[in-house]
């Protein structure tokens, strides 16, 4: 019979029997579950990191035209510094 992976207490005898075995699946299910949770959190960042980059350069086409008029209508109004005494 092979030892356990982690070490860890029970409340029951899993040094044998099915108790063992019950206790070695789940240990080994924790850890690859572990294993593929931690190497998969890098992907998720950058996935996000790539997501809000793209979002903001919609924003940025979205908001150039905006820009530009209000551009042209701050030069329309005659002194338009005074508006901002």
């Amino acid at each position: 019979i092979p030892r356990l992976m982690l070490r860890s207490y029970y409340p029951f005898d899993a040094r044998h029997g099915v108790a063992h075995i019950a206790m070695l699946i789940f240990q080994f299910y924790w850890l690859l579950i572990t294993m593929v949770d931690a190497n998969s959190l890098d992907v998720l960042f950058c996935s996000w990191l790539l997501f809000a980059c793209e979002q903001l350069q919609h924003l940025k086409a979205i908001m150039k035209p905006l820009m530009e008029l209000s551009a042209t209508l701050d030069t329309v109004v005659p002194n338009s510094s005074e508006l901002f005494k």
